[in-house]
C-alpha cells in the first residue's frame, strides 16, 4: 500500500513513525519540492524470497564470476 508522498522535512521529523508504517507493509514515498526522490520499503524476511530457476550453490553474483 502506498499513500500520499511525504516531504523531506516531515520525513525527518516523523522518521520513527514512518518506519513503523513500513514495518506494517506500507511503502512510503519521500518527495522534495513535490518530486519523488526516495522510497521507504519493507525488507524481505530473513532468507529472502526464492526465485524459481535462480538457485545456485554459489552466492557470488554472476557478473563477478570470470
Amino acid at each position: 500500500m502506498q499513500g500520499a508522498p511525504v516531504n523531506i522535512h516531515e520525513a525527518k521529523t516523523h522518521f520513527s513513525k514512518l518506519i513503523e508504517r513500513v514495518q506494517e507493509g506500507e511503502v512510503i514515498v519521500v518527495a522534495k519540492a513535490g518530486k519523488a526522490v526516495a522510497r521507504l520499503v519493507p525488507t524481505l524476511p530473513a532468507g529472502g524470497r526464492r526465485v524459481s530457476g535462480r538457485a545456485s550453490k554459489s552466492r557470488t553474483p554472476h557478473f563477478l564470476i570470470r
